[in-house]
């Protein structure tokens, strides 16, 4: 990547006449501020390095979307929308004066929300389900926005199109559908090897199986729960005197599991 490529990226401008502010760096101070906070909070590792990539995501879609940002002493006399500006029709491209670049800018619109649909559910946790709602908005949230910061320059700074909201929400869902997988692969995997559910990996584990268990039912949702129990305190039995007290606990814990099992299988 060049310097006018590292520049695209690092910068988030806001004109004001002659004068340019890059507020970039502000956003990467609030950035890791945050991060300090989860950390001193003792959160996972795993979890602060999903957070870090994400909070970067989140910037350069705020970079894409919203900047740079023309702010200027002089007012325009009237507030003026025109088809060029603002399309509420969907999939309507009639002002588009060159397609190839109305379909390459849709195209865009789909890659620049999938990583969206699928980090947004490592970082909400029991939240799932409403997250898929909020991600499928974005691009309602990112035009309204838009809408919010032309009325109040006085003039439209950017095209306000429906067909935006439409590709961002296709690319979240395309980023769910990834996900999805992800979670399948990952489950498949962690049963071959355990190591995949413990130590660094235990927040990777807890994620993909909390998201398996959203279509489980009750009595699945416990055995999935006594497994990831019993795993981990076998991963935990130290090589020598064991203590009494977690042997019992496994013992209890494989004794429900064992007629919870037996259970299923009779229904």
């Amino acid at each position: 990547m060049g310097l006018g490529g590292i520049s695209l990226i690092n910068s988030m401008y806001i004109y004001f006449d002659q004068n340019t502010i890059n507020i970039f760096p502000f956003g990467v101070l609030l950035l890791f501020g945050f991060l300090l906070i989860l950390w001193r909070k003792k959160k996972n590792k795993t979890f602060l390095i999903i957070s870090m990539l994400f909070g970067f995501y989140i910037l350069f879609v705020l970079r894409v979307t919203l900047f740079p940002i023309p702010y200027y002493s002089y007012r325009y006399d009237e507030f003026v929308f025109s088809p060029r500006n603002l399309n509420l029709i969907p999939l309507y491209f009639g002002e588009c004066r060159i397609l190839r670049f109305c379909i390459i800018g849709s195209i865009a619109n789909v890659y620049l929300t999938i990583p969206l649909g699928f980090g947004i559910f490592f970082l909400l946790g029991g939240y799932k389900k409403k997250a898929l709602w909020v991600s499928l908005f974005i691009g309602l949230y990112i035009e309204l926005t838009q809408l919010l910061i032309s009325l109040f320059l006085g003039f439209p700074y950017r095209v306000i199109d429906i067909n935006d909201v439409l590709f961002n929400g296709l690319g979240v869902l395309i980023g769910y559908l990834i996900f999805r997988v992800f979670v399948w692969g990952y489950i498949a995997l962690s049963k071959k090897w355990g190591s995949l559910k413990t130590g660094n990996y235990e927040y990777l584990f807890d994620v993909v199986n909390g998201s398996r268990k959203m279509k489980l039912n009750k009595p699945e949702k416990r055995i999935e729960e006594l497994r990831h129990k019993i795993n981990i305190l076998k991963s935990q039995l130290p090589k020598h005197s064991v203590p009494a007290s977690m042997l019992i606990q496994i013992e209890d814990l494989e004794e429900e599991l064992e007629e919870l099992e037996n259970g299923e299988k009779e229904s």
